[in-house]
Formats: C-alpha cells, structure tokens, sequence
C-alpha cells in the first residue's frame, strides 16, 4: 500500500498541493506536528498543508524519524530544490539512501522499508500522545531540575534556538539524547523492562523512589548510603544537581554486584569515555560490563595501553581468564606489561614513587602519571609466546613451532600480531 502512495506521488502532479497532502498524508504525523507549537498556527487537519509550505523551513518535524533542519542542513540540494524534507525523502531520498535524521542510518531504514515509517502505527508505550500531554511532560522536567539546558545544547548544538526540553519529550529520548551529564538515556531505557515511553519522565514520577540509577555512572543506593544515610523521600539525583555536584560530592560507578566489574573500577583501568569513542557500535550501553562479559573475547580494549589479545597471548596461555583482572590481581605483581606500548618494569624504575603508592603501574600512569607528564616506556622483549625459565631449549621450540603452525588450536587477532622490527624490517 505505502509502496504504490510513494509511486503515485514520484508519477503524479508534483506541483499540486492537494495531491501532495493526499499521498504523504500516511507518512505525517498531526498531533506531533501541532505539539511543536504553543499555539498551532492551522485549523485541525490542515497540519500538512502548512508544513508542506512554512513549516519545514522552521525545523519543524513532520513525524518522529524525519529530521527536517538534519535534512536541509546535510543535503543542500534539498534546500535549494525549495521542496519540503518529507516529499523529497519519500519521492528521492529513500531510493538514494540517504539518511533521514542524525540518528537514523540509511541502511536501516532500507532494512525496515517503508512500511515501518508510516505514522499511524502505536508509539512505543503503545498509544499516540496529544500535544498537551508533552508540555505536561515538558513541564513536570523543567520544574524538576533534572534537565541541564546549558550542557545539552553543548553537546547537541543542532537544537539552537529550540524549545529543548520539548524537543527532549518528543524526539530526543528517541535518539538517545541525554538530558544531564548522569543520565543515560538509552541506558536507562534497555536496562529497567519496565520503562516503556520517556525515561527521564519514568525516573521522575517511579525510577528514583525505586532506587533505579539514571546511568552506570551514578549509584543511587550508595550515593545515598554515602550523603544521606537513611533518607527515603530525596531522589539522589536531584540532590546531587542541586546541591552535592558543588559541594563536591562523589559519585560512584555502578558495579552491579559483579566482583570484576568491581575490581576493574577500583583499579582505574577502564576509561569509559575513551572505550565509548572507540566502540561507537556500543552507544547506549556500559562499556565496562560489556568488556567484563563478552568484550575481552572480542579483543576490545579498555584503555589506550592495554591490550587485551596481545596480554592474552603473552602471559595467559589460552586459558578462559578476563585478561585486565589478571593483570590487576597477578600480573602487575609480576611485572607483566599490558601491551606492547607500556613497559611496568622501566616505569616502576623511572618512578620510585610507584612501589609506595598501592597502585600497580598502569593504574599510576593512568591516574597520577599522565597528569604530571610522566614518560611512558615502551617494551623491550620481542617474544609473542612466553617461555618457561625451567623449560628445555627443545621444548621451547617444539611449542613455539606448534603454536606457529597450528592454525586450529587457536585465530589470532590483528591486534595479538606482534612481531619484532627484525622480522618486519625490510632493510
């Protein structure tokens, strides 16, 4: 059905507005078009009609997946061409796999076809929301305090000029927007089942009595066990935005219950915001407790100086063990280094202060050392596979040739392929 309106309005009478509105009519959404203004500037109905002439050129957004200002601004032919975002998407920009908001790719777009934008199907909470219950939303947010305007338009400058809060209600928890530097949107969303439409507006009026955390990053039961031991009537979060961030509070790092988790943030060695920018295909969840469950089998690397296949294939010897955590409880006593590009045993011995501070050498570089400019040092030893001090000259190399040759015991990662500059030198 969809797919014959999409034809009829590419063979039809492009220059007639009528026309238009009858053929994109399944892809338009009036009440979320009318939510956009404090007072709807048309007569009901009559929604379309004014976007297909004025209001695209505002940036306002005729459904929830099409971005009219993204579109005009990334597609210049667009806005040259004169004609609205919606028209042009369904009569050219599908087929030309273009993408129709920031946060919704082409591809998956052509994945679900056009059968999935068609404005009529039930919103995720399973029923349409009229403009007035989004500037309700958009109000119970604003008086709450939980919403940092100044810091959101930072991080989302597309929205200047824009009534952020609203927007926020209505697309942007859709597109993983963050309302605050501790509340994870998407996280908060894939984590509590029973969450269903806007987080923030759950944690608002449930998730906070409920001791829910608004993100991996903030604690809520031991950040109240640490500032306000036995107040049941006080939303840490809240709090901590109006009170404790500048009275210098700490936040703590959720765990959940799991003892590598734990271990790995205590140590320090997991850089969040690092991992986040170099595994964009994990937006939305927490880095940490996927490394702890299926990232260091995957070879993914918690810091710049830490590699998981190559410390693996160094000092592990094939066994099922979470490469950081043995570093932390074991390696680092031993001088294991972490990856080829920090050396523990040169560090510790530039620095002396390291053996006194209860920190095994990377935690030190990364916490203390980087922030005074201490050098890092790289590896001296060449060998990928480790050999045993006891092991005979003929065991040494009846392993090393079977690990070299063996190709089923074992897939190496590009990452684990170290090898020494003597055998790389083309020289």
């Amino acid at each position: 059905m969809l797919k014959k309106l999409a034809r009829s309005i590419r063979k039809g009478d492009r220059h007639q507005l009528e026309f238009k509105v009858q053929s994109l009519k399944p892809f338009f959404d009036e009440a979320l078009y009318g939510s956009q203004f404090e007072k709807p500037p048309f007569s009901p109905g009559a929604g379309l009609k004014h976007y297909l002439l004025d209001g695209f050129k505002q940036g306002k957004r005729p459904n929830q997946w099409l971005d009219s200002d993204f579109y005009l601004k990334n597609y210049p032919d667009v806005a040259q061409s004169g004609m609205s975002p919606l028209e042009h998407y369904i009569r050219f920009g599908f087929d030309e796999m273009r993408a129709p908001s920031r946060n919704l790719s082409a591809e998956l777009v052509h994945h679900e076809g056009l059968e999935k934008l068609k404005v009529n199907q039930p919103r995720e909470k399973g029923e349409e929301k009229s403009a007035q219950q989004y500037h309700e939303e958009a109000r119970l947010i604003r008086e709450s305090g939980l919403f940092d305007e100044e810091w959101f338009l930072q991080c989302n400058p597309d929205l200047q000029g824009q009534d952020s809060i609203l927007h926020y209600c209505i697309f942007g928890f859709l597109e993983g927007r963050d309302p605050n530097p501790y509340f994870r949107t998407t996280w908060y969303r894939n984590t509590y089942a029973d969450v269903k439409d806007n987080p923030l507006v759950h944690y608002l009026k449930e998730g906070w009595r409920r001791h829910y955390n608004p993100s991996y990053e903030f604690d809520s039961k031991k950040y109240l066990a640490k500032y306000l031991p036995g107040e049941k009537d006080t939303d840490p979060l809240g709090y901590h935005l109006k009170e404790g961030r500048e009275k210098g509070n700490q936040i703590f790092r959720v765990d959940y219950g799991r003892s590598d988790c734990a271990l790995i943030i205590k140590s320090g060695l997991f850089d969040s915001e690092w991992f986040d920018l170099k595994y964009p295909d994990l937006r939305g969840q927490d880095g940490l407790l996927h490394y702890c469950i299926f990232g260091y089998k995957e070879g993914r690397l918690p810091n710049p100086f830490f590699d998981t296949a190559w410390y693996a294939s160094q000092y592990l010897q094939g066994k099922n063990e979470n490469p950081l955590t043995h570093y932390i409880k074991y390696g680092s006593d031993l001088n294991h280094d972490p990856s080829p590009k920090f050396s523990s045993q040169r560090y510790s011995e530039a620095y002396p202060e390291v053996k006194n501070s209860n920190l095994n050498p990377l935690s030190h570089y990364l916490t203390i050392g980087r922030q005074k400019n201490y050098k890092r040092f790289d590896c001296t030893h060449q060998s990928q596979f480790p050999i045993a001090k006891n092991a005979s000259i003929a065991d040494c190399i009846a392993k090393d040739i079977k690990r070299l040759f063996s190709f089923q015991e074992r897939e190496l990662a590009p990452v684990s392929n170290y090898f020494p500059e003597s055998v790389t030198s083309t020289s």
